[in-house]
């Protein structure tokens, strides 16, 4: 049985939200190099040492988007997911709802990918850990479709999910910079079902 949070417990949290929303507000406003914390708490109406009981630099803000984001995914596999007959669909579905929640908000999006890389290789923990988390769904997917007879068994799920991540991330970038021809949740279906073709069995791709 999961134990209820407490008064405290619940507090905190919606400090925790209340700082994420009010950094996000202002980034979106003003630009992210152009909001300090001590904007973010003034505006919050928070002490500076509340801000950083729960972020410890304004970059961890952005890694808490992709953590979200990434629950995001894990609550789709428990319920959206539940009603969908096929890992492949259910692949397609992931990236398709990824998307369109990056054309839903392109400018975080914007702020998300132009950190995420030197975050990366700053060892920012977080946001490592992000990433991971995305590949590892993709790959319980890839494993699931093998064991169910849809996807060649002879090929690793992780090397499918790293290369799915990767088509993702690229598709990403190319849409912030305005490259695609078409929207983004269509350049994600196309390049998805292209990739999981080539692991598709015979007999589902007849």
């Amino acid at each position: 049985m999961t134990k209820e949070p407490n008064r405290q417990e619940r507090k905190k949290a919606q400090t925790r939200v209340l700082i994420f929303e009010t950094a996000m507000e202002l980034f979106l406003k003003q630009g992210y190099d152009d909001t300090t914390i001590e904007q973010i708490v003034a505006k919050a109406d928070l002490a500076k040492g509340t801000f950083f009981n729960h972020f410890p630099t304004k970059d961890a803000i952005l890694s808490e988007l992709g953590r979200r984001r990434v629950e995001m995914a894990e609550v789709l596999l428990q319920k959206e997911f539940s009603v969908l007959s096929s890992a492949q669909e259910k692949i397609i579905c992931l990236l398709e709802v990824f998307g369109q929640v990056n054309e839903e908000n392109k400018e975080i999006t914007e702020l998300v990918l132009r950190h995420m890389f030197v975050q990366m290789l700053s060892g920012l923990e977080q946001e490592k850990q992000n990433q991971k988390q995305f590949i590892l769904v993709i790959e319980g997917l890839v494993s699931e479709g093998q064991v169910q007879g849809e996807f060649v068994d002879n090929v690793g799920p992780r090397y499918v999910a790293e290369i799915i991540a990767g088509m993702y991330f690229f598709t990403i970038y190319q849409w912030v910079q305005g490259e695609l021809s078409n929207s983004l949740r269509q350049e994600l279906l196309t390049r998805t079902k292209i990739i999981i073709r080539g692991i598709q069995t015979r007999e589902k791709m007849e």
